[in-house]
């Protein structure tokens, strides 16, 4: 009786798990899939190509989990359309610092919003979601994956199979006379 209460509460904790990891994981991939989206999205609205140059390297402070400071490199870019100059501060920081001031670059521009850019050089929002997309479907998928396994090797360790429907099988397995009194 002891065994099958613990199997029981085993099994639903495991279920309980396997929801969560399902859940955490496909918020991953979803996350991941709307920054692709959204970076795809805007990679087509720039279409005007200029060139831009970093005016500013700030140096500032990020929060990558609470109470964690890291200090970062963000760099400021300053780009000419229709004769207008603008300036664009990245979204996207770095923690080395791959670029200085006066660099050139190219820059795509949207030209309905000239505050909406895309740099190719510097924008790696489609390789970061896709690597979002890859770890939620590994976490969503990896509780199936582990019950599979320990489902094969449980079957390979206790020797379990399948047992048949004939007659002579049920009753090689069952014991038909058991009155369930003793």
């Amino acid at each position: 009786m002891f065994n099958r209460v613990v199997s029981k509460s085993l099994f639903r904790f495991y279920l309980v798990s396997m929801a969560l990891f399902l859940i955490a994981g496909g918020y991953i991939f979803l996350l991941g899939l709307n920054m692709t989206v959204d970076a795809t999205g805007n990679k087509k609205k720039c279409t005007v190509h200029t060139e831009c140059e970093i005016v500013k390297v700030s140096y500032e402070e990020f929060e990558r989990r609470p109470g964690e400071i890291d200090m970062v490199y963000v760099p400021v870019f300053r780009y000419s359309l229709n004769g207008a100059d603008y300036n664009y501060k990245s979204d996207t920081v770095y923690s080395v610092k791959s670029f200085e001031v006066g660099d050139k670059t190219e820059i795509y521009v949207d030209p309905d919003d000239p505050y909406n850019v895309y740099l190719p050089e510097y924008s790696d929002e489609i390789s970061t979601s896709r690597w979002l997309m890859v770890i939620g479907a590994v976490v969503a998928l990896a509780p199936v994956v582990i019950a599979l396994f320990f489902g094969i090797l449980g079957g390979i360790i206790y020797g379990v199979k399948k047992v048949g429907t004939t007659e002579n099988d049920i009753q090689d397995h069952y014991d038909i006379n058991n009155d369930y009194r003793g």
